[in-house]
């Protein structure tokens, strides 16, 4: 089972403190890396939910990973929890008893996006 995150914060403020106060090209590094989460989340979250509907593992664990990475990048804590423990369930061959899989990484992505949204209008 995927675990209970309501306890966490949706960012780690000290990463994106940081990558607020990281330029590059005259811009905050974090408006930069945000857009290109953006643009392939939905991709990635389609991806996702195809895997999960043909049963494959495989593709589940790909796309996950690759949420993770872009979770630890940019400071998702409870995106990043959820992902860390569906790729430990993808190994051990567990990920597809899931249910709502799709829904809660859509859930925590969302939540992510909303609150790092508000930040960047008031930078």
């Amino acid at each position: 089972m995927l675990p209970d995150v309501s306890n966490e914060v949706v960012y780690d403020k000290a990463t994106v403190d940081e990558l607020l106060l990281r330029e590059k090209d005259g811009r905050p590094l974090l408006r930069r890396l945000f857009e290109i989460y953006l643009e392939e989340t939905p991709r990635l979250l389609e991806e996702l939910e195809a895997a999960v509907a043909a049963k494959n593992e495989e593709e589940v664990y790909d796309v996950v990973h690759q949420m993770k990475g872009s979770a630890a990048a940019l400071g998702a804590r409870k995106l990043f929890r959820l992902t860390e423990v569906a790729l430990s369930l993808c190994k051990d061959g567990e990920i597809l008893k899931v249910d709502d899989l799709v829904e809660r990484i859509e859930d925590e992505s969302d939540a992510y996006i909303r609150d790092v949204s508000q930040i960047l209008n008031q930078a």
